[in-house]
This record gives C-alpha cells, sequence and structure tokens, in this order.
C-alpha cells in the first residue's frame, strides 16, 4: 500500500512537470501573438502613410490681417531733442463665429494590407457657420490700424492629405461662390484651407462642403460660440472620446448617429482668442471630441483571451485523467498527458493561424474538431474507450463555455467564475466516493 502511495505521488509530480512545460509552450503562443498583432498595427502605420492619419478638424475662426502703427518718442542726437517715430506692424486679429452648424456622414471602408483589414472612412462634412462684422468694424474704428488684404476665415485640419477636393463654399444669401485657398493662413498651423470673404455690415451665412479622408477617428475642435455637431456613419461599433460626450445618441445593427451641442461657456473659447498663438492651440486641442471606430473584440484579442484560459484547460483535462486512474477506469501513462497536453497547445495554435484567413467563429470550430478528435482517437484504444462518448460532450462544452467567455465584453469575468465554480463542483463530486473507497481498501490490507 505505502508503495502504490509512493508511486502515484512520483507520477503526480511528473504530471506537475509536464504541465510547467505546457504552460512555457503556451506563453510561447501568446508572444506570437502579439508579434502578429504588432504586425498588424505596422499595417496601420503602412495604410496613414498612403492615405490619411487620424483627423481633428478645427471650425472656421474669423482672421483680420491689419497694420497697427506705434507712434513712439525717440531721441535724436544730432538736434539733441525727442522725435516722434512711427513703427509699423503686420498682426492678424481673430475672432469666434457667432455659430457653427456641422454635420458629417462617416462612410467607412475596409483596406488591405497583407493579411490585415485596416478601417478608414471618406467624410461628407456640410458646414453651415454665420459670420460676425463686430470685429471688423471694432478695428477700422481704432485710428492707429489699418485693414489690409482681406478678412477670411480658416480652417484646420490634422492631415491636409485627406482633402479629397478643394472645398466649395456658397453665401446662402446670394449663392455667390467664395474663393478658397490652400493653407489656413494661420502662423502657428498652416495645415488646413482658408475662405476669402466679401466686404459685409453686419452678419455673413456660408454653406461649406468639405471631402476629406481618414483613419480610425473623427475629432472636432470647437471655436464658435455655439457649436452644433452631428456625425452619422453605418459602422455599428463607435466609442465616443474627448472632452464633450453626445447629448443624443442611436446606435444598432445599420450604424450610428450622434449630437452634441457645445456652448463658449463650456469651452472658455474667448480666452483663447485674446492671445492667439501656438500654445493658445495646444491648449484647445484638449477640447477635442467626436468618434472612433473600433472593433470591440478581433480576432488577436479574442485569441489572447483564450490563451489566458489556456492553463485552465490543460488543468481540468489532466485533472479529469488522474480522477479517471483514481476511480480505477483507466491507466494513463506519462506520453499519455504529454501528448494529450501537446494537442490542447495545438489548440491555440490552429485558432492563430485559421483566425488570420477565416472568420473567428469558424477557425475556433475547425480547431476544437480537429484538436478534440485526435485526443479521442488516440484514446479510443484504451478502457476508456466506453466513455468517449462522454469525452466528447465535455470537450464540446468545454470549448462552447471559453467561446462565450472570449467572445462576451460584458460578461467575460462573471462566466469565467461560473466556469471556474462548475469545474470545481463537477471535481468534489466525482471525487466524493474516494475516500470512502480508500478507507475500504485499507481495512482489507490491514485484514
Amino acid at each position: 500500500m505505502a508503495i502504490a502511495i509512493q508511486s502515484k505521488t512520483k507520477k503526480m509530480l511528473l504530471v506537475f512537470f509536464i504541465f510547467i512545460a505546457l504552460s512555457i509552450a503556451l506563453s510561447v503562443v501568446s508572444n506570437k501573438i502579439d508579434e502578429r498583432s504588432n504586425y498588424r498595427d505596422m499595417a496601420f502605420q503602412s495604410v496613414s502613410e498612403s492615405w490619411t492619419k487620424e483627423q481633428t478638424l478645427m471650425l472656421p475662426v474669423l482672421v483680420i490681417p491689419y497694420e497697427e502703427t506705434i507712434t513712439e518718442k525717440e531721441w535724436n542726437k544730432s538736434k539733441e531733442e525727442f522725435v516722434l517715430k512711427e513703427t509699423k506692424l503686420r498682426k492678424k486679429w481673430h475672432a469666434p463665429l457667432i455659430s457653427s452648424k456641422l454635420n458629417i456622414d462617416l462612410q467607412s471602408q475596409i483596406l488591405q494590407r497583407g493579411l490585415f483589414n485596416v478601417p478608414v472612412y471618406t467624410a461628407q462634412i456640410s458646414l453651415a457657420s454665420i459670420v460676425d462684422a463686430a470685429s471688423i468694424q471694432t478695428l477700422r474704428q481704432k485710428p492707429n490700424i489699418k485693414l489690409i488684404g482681406g478678412a477670411f476665415l480658416s480652417v484646420v485640419v490634422s492631415d491636409q492629405r485627406g482633402l479629397v477636393e478643394l472645398p466649395k463654399v456658397f453665401n446662402t444669401e446670394s449663392k455667390q461662390s467664395l474663393n478658397v485657398k490652400a493653407g489656413s493662413g494661420l502662423d502657428h498651423s498652416p495645415l488646413g484651407f482658408s475662405i476669402l470673404l466679401p466686404p459685409f455690415d453686419s452678419t455673413l451665412n456660408l454653406d461649406i462642403r468639405i471631402t476629406m479622408n481618414g483613419m480610425s477617428s473623427m475629432q472636432i475642435l470647437p471655436t464658435a460660440k455655439d457649436n452644433q455637431v452631428e456625425i452619422s456613419s453605418p459602422w455599428n461599433h463607435p466609442k465616443f472620446i474627448g472632452s464633450f460626450l453626445p447629448q443624443q445618441r442611436n446606435i444598432n445593427q445599420a450604424g450610428y448617429q450622434a449630437n452634441w451641442q457645445v456652448s463658449e461657456l463650456a469651452t472658455g473659447i474667448e480666452s483663447m482668442f485674446r492671445g492667439f498663438n501656438s500654445q493658445s492651440i495646444e491648449q484647445s486641442k484638449a477640447l477635442a471630441f467626436g468618434v472612433r471606430h473600433i472593433q470591440p473584440v478581433d480576432h488577436y484579442v479574442k485569441s489572447d483571451r483564450s490563451v489566458k484560459y489556456g492553463w485552465l484547460i490543460v488543468a481540468l483535462v489532466f485533472m479529469a485523467m488522474w480522477i479517471y486512474e483514481l476511480l480505477g477506469k483507466a491507466n494513463m501513462t506519462l506520453l499519455h498527458y504529454a501528448l494529450i497536453g501537446a494537442a490542447l497547445v495545438i489548440f491555440y495554435v490552429l485558432l492563430l493561424g485559421l483566425s488570420e484567413h477565416l472568420s473567428f467563429s469558424l477557425s475556433y470550430f475547425i480547431a476544437v474538431v480537429m484538436s478534440s478528435c485526435i485526443i479521442i482517437y488516440y484514446l479510443s484504444n484504451r478502457s476508456i474507450k466506453k466513455h468517449l462518448a462522454y469525452l466528447w460532450v465535455g470537450f464540446c462544452v468545454l470549448y462552447s463555455l471559453l467561446y462565450f467567455i472570449i467572445s462576451s465584453e460584458d460578461y467575460a469575468l462573471v462566466s469565467g467564475a461560473i466556469l471556474l465554480f462548475l469545474c470545481l463542483f463537477a471535481l468534489m463530486a466525482s471525487t466524493k466516493s474516494l475516500n470512502q473507497k480508500d478507507q475500504m481498501q485499507t481495512e482489507l490490507f490491514n485484514q
């Protein structure tokens, strides 16, 4: 009896070492998933270099070029008296618009780089803006200031390559088309375009149409006193980002629609225009808001989640094999533990490789069938063969629960906890009679 116990203890230690080796193999598979994921990120970078990067659109800003004459007293050595000296400085006055109402339709598409799919979009932008002439009239009334050139609107984009065509701008009242030039006209943020304004006395209503390419996210930087933004897209996995969340949103399988309304009280935009420079522009970027198109659980994330549960799967299968031995229904050698464990690890390699070419669900199904079939085939010539049907059902239930856990975002933790509880219950139920059996064998040995 003591020799049998020593033999089982030694075998248990060897099985544990096999389990450690398989855990190392699972960590290698996890590193391979990270490596493939890095390749995916490189594909995104490649697309951003040839398509466009993530876009941020700064709404129009009124820019008024002017020349300021500064008169100063200067000591004249030859005349030995103070003389007046005039200095002319060319500056730009910046002012917010009364309102900007923005409507964006993001038409998403997929670009392929090797094995990887990269989501991009083409934005159809309609912008209705109201420009106030108060700032222009205020500057005209100052005796030492002379307006030069003409007032214009400045629109800044983060990646100018995304501007598919020259934006179209119309006066909504006269239907007159306004001139548009490349470049924002701002010294500190030159990317974008500018709109030359005609002379006007009170307000000017403009209709601006922009077609712009982008990748992954679209953000808006509010610069008007009243900003209204509506973004819609057939992409049904949006993530709203930035300093302001939408007041209204509607998300379904057909896509999403979101609305924002941001006032000058929320942005404090007036303070930014008092000292409009590179520092104030950088600070204003913190006010940006918008949407990001995401893939909630891609196949690399799912594969990585499944590998994290790999040690649990191997432990459960080894535990089931050990219990069969303790119950006297089978005699498993160390080679059986090693080869069956290897088949369980190969499942994750198959899953990773197949999911790069097929859908994750189909890849998961094929990998489960292949790994479970080879294990059942390997055990078919042993005394356990009469229980193969139960083994098959056990594999189906176990991998079905694992699939639900790795596919779920909101219920992954509770599902994993329930799985552990069920496994513990099955272990306790199957080993409930072992203590009684050991006592009977001890009594017979003593007799």
